[in-house]
């Protein structure tokens, strides 16, 4: 890999942990909510020591209707008394968790549900591409994505980017779908090409007119100077098209 390209991943064995909105409340000056949060992120790392994830709502099971802990919700129960999570079981084929919240002073105890999602590392862009630009190994970094938002027409292979053309403005931070890329044009519609024939025993070239574009691997039909027969031919990355080719 290129020196100074971005990654925004984590190593196999770290994990990066996401509260929102969860965290975002922990953030406050709410000693409660940040012992909470940091005793949950410990848990999952525990439960999940390969995989990146990102926690979504947590609410009290007491509560009606599923709404997100506030620090008001704590600070009523609880106080100002620092706070014990136990009895954490994980559901892990429903993304969910459970735990026990408790005063260190054992004088209350809630439980507490949240939800949680896997993040899968998947290639985006560095940097904001314009249209048409051939996408460079520096162009690419990763970035963990929630399974859910994941889609069948996201490439998430970096080789299979690399050298490809934008088809229109990819946002810094966009990842990369089949809708969005296509291969480098290298035979522009119209423009001479040499056309090859091989067999074990001859070569055969003769110049020929593409009739369509062509990026390296694809079929396009081109016809002959001489005889005008047009025929398919298959793009090779030098520009020239192979007349028989296989597959």
């Amino acid at each position: 890999m290129m020196q100074g390209m971005k990654r925004w991943r984590a190593g196999l064995a770290v994990i990066a942990i996401f509260l929102v909105p969860f965290g975002a409340l922990a953030a406050q000056d709410n000693p409660a909510f940040s012992s909470l949060k940091t005793q949950v992120e410990a848990q999952l790392r525990a439960e999940l020591p390969d995989q990146k994830f990102v926690v979504g709502s947590v609410w009290l099971t007491q509560m009606p209707a599923r709404k997100n802990l506030v620090p008001e919700q704590l600070a009523g129960i609880f106080g100002d008394t620092p706070l014990v999570l136990s009895d954490f079981a994980l559901e892990q084929k429903a993304r969910r968790f459970t735990a026990l919240v408790a005063g260190a002073d054992g004088t209350s105890q809630v439980q507490v549900k949240g939800q949680y999602q896997i993040l899968v590392d998947v290639p985006v862009a560095a940097r904001q591409l314009s249209r048409g630009a051939i996408i460079q190994e520096e162009d690419i970094a990763w970035a963990g994505m929630p399974e859910k938002q994941m889609r069948d027409s996201m490439v998430l292979g970096e080789k299979a980017i690399i050298g490809m053309v934008a088809k229109h403005a990819i946002a810094e931070g966009g990842a990369f779908s089949m809708h969005d890329i296509v291969r480098a044009r290298i035979i522009e519609k119209g423009g001479l090409v040499s056309m090859i024939y091989h067999s074990p025993y001859m070569e055969l070239k003769a110049t020929g007119y593409a009739l369509e574009d062509g990026a390296e691997g694809e079929i396009i039909r081109v016809k002959n100077e001489k005889s005008g027969k047009v025929v398919q031919a298959k793009v090779l990355r030098n520009g020239e098209v192979a007349v028989n080719y296989e597959g």
